[in-house]
């Protein structure tokens, strides 16, 4: 046995018995005295602590903000006597689940509509965080603080309040959108038939996608990230 592993095993042997010692005792006249007799033996220990990693494992059947603590982390501990480094203790990595899957789910159809469309002034019905949007101007993307580039999408606001995230999959292709606007057409499919329709937003009525990436099959699937702001 090393000379540092014997003064560590020498010290806690005598905070082991005090401990064990003191189990025994009633009196409290009664004394325990451990001697250490180390005044030949001049030594400098030190102890640390090692921080423990984290992994992160994502699962999309979780949904999304929640977080599984499957492993929990533990700190290492390793003395350092005269140089000599002693490892007590070996760190225990904290494994982690965190969900990116919806928080909700809903199936319906998608149609197209232009800024410029009968009636429409160029700006969603929806207040962002920066104010009003002018979606002829600005474009029919919408940067977002916590999802970042966003299709931007009317719905029925009482069902997908504005700021909604959605992920809209349809044709085996998926966009990621955010409820910005709405339609009276949109409000009447849902409180009066219970439909979901979901307006994908474009720049203008003359571009040939706002009829193209229409799907009314009600198989389109909305899976809900965030609800509102």
């Amino acid at each position: 046995m090393s000379l540092c592993l014997f003064k560590i095993v020498k010290e806690w042997i005598g905070i082991l018995f005090v401990m064990v010692s003191s189990l025994f005792i009633n009196n409290s006249t009664d004394k325990v005295t451990v001697e250490n007799n180390l005044e030949n033996i001049n030594t400098s220990t030190t102890a640390e602590v090692i921080e423990y990693d984290t992994k992160k494992i994502y699962n999309d059947k979780l949904a999304i903000g929640t977080t599984n603590v499957i492993t929990e982390g533990e700190v290492g501990i390793v003395y350092n006597v005269d140089g000599e480094e002693v490892k007590l203790k070996e760190p225990i990595t904290e494994v982690i689940e965190i969900g990116t899957g919806a928080k909700d789910t809903y199936t319906g159809s998608i149609t197209g509509y232009g800024a410029d469309c009968p009636g429409c002034s160029g700006f969603v019905s929806c207040k962002t965080k920066e104010g009003s949007y002018n979606l002829a101007q600005k474009g029919e993307y919408y940067n977002d603080s916590e999802f970042g580039n966003l299709r931007i999408v009317a719905a029925d606001n009482s069902l997908f309040k504005c700021g909604t995230v959605l992920d809209i999959t349809s044709n085996g292709k998926t966009i990621n959108a955010i409820v910005l606007d709405t339609g009276s057409a949109l409000r009447n499919n849902w409180r009066n038939y219970g439909k979901i329709v979901v307006d994908v937003a474009f720049k203008t009525e003359k571009d040939p996608e706002v009829y193209k990436i229409t799907d009314r099959s009600e198989n389109v699937k909305f899976a809900v990230k965030r609800w509102g702001w």
